[in-house]
């Protein structure tokens, strides 16, 4: 391909922490981390992630330890960006380490194909893992009832594709995703006479309407191939079938419609300590990369190459220009007074660049970081801010709200700066604004969401996995649970996170600088707020930006960009729990919600062979998750697990984070305290989303309690008796010794036999 990399003096050093079934556990991510560390590793990227905003992670834990050594470590921000806010992915939340966004490429290689019925057009396409190059032929398609999609084309629907079959004969049929395996679809068409199959995605997710997306097949005799789900929609809506197509062999540079805007994928931040995430972005969506030699069906391109996306593309991008960065610093070195590593990547975000800028489309320094990252600019610039960007955390405390920052002349010449202001609009996290009446034990909003209740329900790592799509809750009264839900708290987090149009005053304590070769000055910024009855949680943002002052009329020529951000409310006033969370049910039947007035009751020695745990369950059963497993996207594979009948489940959905969560077990008749649930409390709870996979936790009690909290406390079978389990979850940033900074939830009676 003859193509040079980033940073082409560079060694690189890999490390394989993935086993073969594409996952590994943070034990194997931190022995690789320490491995890199150990070789001599100046930098270290990590393609990989779990998603958990906490700067507490073990990964996160690590990786700080490594950057306090001079280490700079890089790390994906994650691709989460649908599922909104506090979605940061470890170990790129630790406060030291480079966390990467994603935005779009403007060019990628790719196979497009032409279709007669669109002239001056082209369109693209992907071959399946099975499909080396596609045929040119007629196009045609069959429609469903309403007469809007293609029908799917699986064997069920062979009758129908029959009925078409002097149309279908010797043509390429296109047909819809879903109902039956890829394989399935295409021996279909090919009893029908099909020579090939076209598949597109009527439901695609956001951001991916103008891609088509990766087929998987593994044995197909006639060429199979996916198309966009706009293309499709435009030729269905049209009803431009048939009509000829051409694939031509030959690849081409196809234009990006978001070009350098933030990928849709990209997760949005900020950590749960509120600092600045993610850092800065790299070129993430649709990149044109080296991929294994041993992968077939690369898109139709040479082995060993393909076109990928994902934050995990930006961020080997970011780690090559820190290499870059270091050989050049190393060559022509700067008395500075900070490490080299603590500059490297402070200049790094003080010289990334705001991607349409001069249209005004400011993106958030929660989407984006400090901007795009310019290597150029980042080694030829002398001009240094530190910090290199500011979180004026919530409207809590005064402390946070003033910050002073360094800015040092690092070259020969002497620079006059201006100072200016350039607000972002706000993220919206609750979609609160314009409701500002809303407000903790204000009438609730209804959404007309429904309970969902399939059954038997499968648990991985106590995650249940709903098989049916939506969301799930309890209403206030778990006796009416399988009753339409008439009420949503009105701070469950918007997902995606929508944009607001709030904006905050900076007070400069100075508005223009002059710095001599090797000065320093500083100069002081203080956030001003609008006022409280404004506040619903929005998150502000935007950057300071210094400019030369005899370039103050281009603002083109941006000498160095400060991303802040805010959030206009107080975070420990939030609710852990969502309405109607917790409650009480039974391990193998989540429908069977127990309501207060009702005794629980259970036998464990009848449930547990011999007085012990059921196979497959161990004391850490109660654990969120026992061994968590990274995949590629940053979500966990946990192995699934046995689900016991019979035995209590507390069912819980946070729809803030907590950093604690205690299980006791009390005396019904005094609430005196027994004992706790085993391995409790738990620590650095995630907030459950609105997909169903991940919209609440379960956690089980086997009847084994211990006298003090902790893992390593003795374990042992609770007497017979009348108890009640206390859940409390302590408000993310609320204070443990404050009670009003806990969430409460007590149980009905539970009657141990």
């Amino acid at each position: 391909m003859n193509f040079t990399g980033v940073a082409p003096d560079a060694k690189l050093g890999m490390w394989r922490i993935f086993g073969c079934d594409g996952g590994a556990n943070e034990d194997t991510v931190i022995k690789g981390l320490l491995l890199a560390h150990e070789a001599g590793c100046n930098v270290i990227n990590l393609s990989l992630g779990v998603q958990s905003a906490w700067s507490e992670d073990a990964m996160a834990v690590v990786a700080e330890r490594l950057s306090q050594k001079g280490v700079i470590i890089v790390a994906v921000a994650g691709n989460q960006g649908d599922d909104g806010a506090f979605l940061q992915n470890t170990p790129g939340t630790a406060k030291h380490v480079v966390s990467v966004a994603s935005l779009d490429n403007s060019y990628y290689p790719a196979k497009v194909f032409t279709l007669d019925a669109v002239r001056g057009d082209s369109f693209v396409y992907q071959l399946s893992t099975t499909t080396e190059t596609f045929v040119n032929g007629t196009l045609v398609t069959v429609y469903d009832m309403d007469n809007t999609q293609a029908i799917h084309g699986c064997a069920d629907d062979l009758p129908i594709l029959q009925n078409h079959g002097q149309e279908i004969q010797g043509n390429v049929l296109l047909v819809r995703r879903g109902g039956c395996t890829f394989d399935e679809k295409a021996q279909t068409a090919e009893q029908v006479g099909a020579i090939a199959i076209l598949v597109y995605d009527n439901e695609p997710t956001k951001g991916t309407d103008d891609e088509p997306f990766s087929i998987m097949a593994a044995k197909s005799n006639i060429p199979v191939a996916a198309i966009a789900p706009a293309v499709a929609r435009q030729f269905l809506t049209n009803h431009l079938l048939p009509s000829n197509v051409v694939f031509p062999e030959a690849t081409f540079d196809k234009s990006i419609k978001t070009a350098l805007k933030v990928s849709a994928f990209s997760s949005v931040g900020p950590t749960y300590e509120l600092d600045l995430k993610p850092n800065v972005a790299g070129i993430g969506g649709q990149v044109f990369s080296t991929l294994p030699r041993h992968l077939e069906g690369n898109g139709g391109f040479p082995t060993g190459w393909g076109v990928r996306s994902g934050t995990s593309m930006a961020s080997p991008h970011v780690t090559a220009i820190i290499a870059l960065v270091l050989q050049s610093f190393h060559q022509t070195p700067t008395h500075m007074e900070q490490s080299i590593s603590t500059y490297v990547t402070e200049h790094l975000q003080n010289h990334a660049i705001l991607p349409n800028q001069n249209l005004g489309n400011i993106n958030h320094p929660l989407l984006q970081g400090a901007g795009l990252v310019q290597p150029l600019d980042t080694i030829l610039n002398p001009l240094h801010v530190s910090p290199s960007s500011i979180s004026f955390n919530d409207t809590s405390s005064s402390k946070y709200h003033r910050h002073t920052l360094r800015v040092t002349n690092y070259g020969q010449k002497p620079l006059n700066l201006v100072l200016k202001h350039l607000p972002a609009d706000s993220l919206d996290t609750f979609g609160l604004e314009g409701q500002l009446a809303a407000h903790r034990g204000k009438p609730k909003v209804d959404t007309g969401l429904t309970l969902p209740l399939p059954l038997p329900l499968p648990i991985f790592g106590n995650r249940i996995h709903l098989r049916k799509r939506g969301p799930f809750a309890s209403p206030a009264d778990p006796s009416n649970a399988i009753e339409k839900l008439q009420a949503v708290n009105p701070f469950t987090p918007q997902e995606p996170t929508p944009p607001g149009h709030t904006k905050v005053q900076l007070e400069l304590s100075r508005r223009q600088l002059s710095l001599g070769p090797g000065q320093s000055q500083t100069f002081d910024v203080e956030v001003r707020f609008p006022p409280t009855s404004e506040h619903v949680y929005q998150m502000y943002g935007g950057y300071i930006q210094l400019h030369l002052q005899e370039s103050r009329q281009n603002d083109t020529l941006v000498q160095a960009n400060i991303p802040y951000f805010g959030v206009l409310g107080r975070m420990h006033e939030l609710p852990v729990f969502d309405d109607g969370f917790p409650f009480l049910s039974t391990s193998d039947n989540i429908s069977n919600v127990i309501p207060s007035n009702r005794v629980f009751r259970f036998h464990p020695s009848s449930l547990l062979p011999h007085g012990g745990l059921h196979p497959g369950l161990s004391s850490g059963h109660h654990r969120e998750l026992i061994t968590r497993q990274l995949d590629e996207q940053g979500q966990d594979t946990s192995a699934q697990s046995s689900v016991v009948p019979g035995l209590p489940a507390f069912v819980c959905r946070l729809i803030t984070a907590s950093p604690k969560i205690h299980f006791q077990v009390l005396h019904e008749s005094n609430h005196q305290v027994v004992g706790y649930l085993p391995d409790t409390p738990f620590e650095y709870w995630e907030r459950n989303r609105l997909r169903a996979d991940d919209f609440y936790r379960m956690i089980i009690w086997d009847g084994q309690i211990q006298a003090e909290p902790g893992s390593s406390a003795a374990k042992q079978t609770v007497a017979p008796g009348n108890y009640v389990v206390r859940i409390s979850a302590l408000h993310l940033l609320g204070d443990p010794n404050n009670p009003n900074d806990w969430d409460n939830w007590v149980s009905g009676p539970i009657l141990v036999e």
